[in-house]
């Protein structure tokens, strides 16, 4: 069996330049079938164009309030296998109508997403952060509908599978166009 060394290669320091910290009050969801893998650059952890396919869209998934979303990356780490990471999002969706019902059915039908957040920073190349590219997300669990209009479902790592990075860093050219493209929900 192949052994694969890696070593680190740089300080981790606080940027006291940067203390604002949590997430924007939307996400953006892909099919992740949707990107286009041949067009994508991608460079270590960081992604320097992210393209869906001809005619494709992302998802914009909007709350109330920051603490309706909650985003975890943690190492899963093993005697017998490759060590990698597990991202987890714990996402509050609001709908009534049938159509959203039919989209909440899909996600937990095996849908394969990748989710992109966006952080509140004040280092705007840090600003978009994407989770699930190599392996995709799925539903793992849920609570239904709660407080009368509020669906909670979690999106996850496959339990058997693993992502090979923490978290992507997305950044197409500088902060404006790849806001730009975050709001426009990366349609070409």
């Amino acid at each position: 069996m192949a052994q694969c060394i890696n070593r680190i290669s740089k300080d981790f320091v606080f940027d006291c330049n940067d203390t604002v910290k949590g997430v924007e009050k939307s996400i953006i969801l892909l099919n992740r079938e949707d990107i286009d893998l041949g067009a994508t650059q991608v460079e270590g952890n960081k992604i320097k164009s992210l393209v869906l396919k001809t005619g494709k869209t992302g998802y914009k998934v909007e709350y109330l309030k920051e603490s309706h979303l909650t985003i975890t990356t943690k190492p899963e780490i093993s005697d017998d296998s490759y060590n990698g990471h597990k991202h987890l999002l714990v996402l509050k969706l609001y709908g009534k109508s049938t159509e959203d019902y039919e989209q909440i059915d899909r996600l937990v039908a095996g849908a394969s997403l990748v989710a992109i957040a966006q952080n509140k920073t004040s280092t705007l190349d840090n600003s978009f952060d994407v989770y699930g590219f190599y392996i995709g997300l799925e539903a793992t669990e849920g609570e239904g509908r709660t407080n009368g209009g509020e669906y909670t479902l979690t999106i996850g790592t496959p339990s058997n599978q693993k992502e090979p990075k923490s978290v992507m860093r997305w950044l197409d050219t500088d902060y404006a166009t790849t806001k730009g493209k975050f709001d426009n929900k990366l349609a070409s």
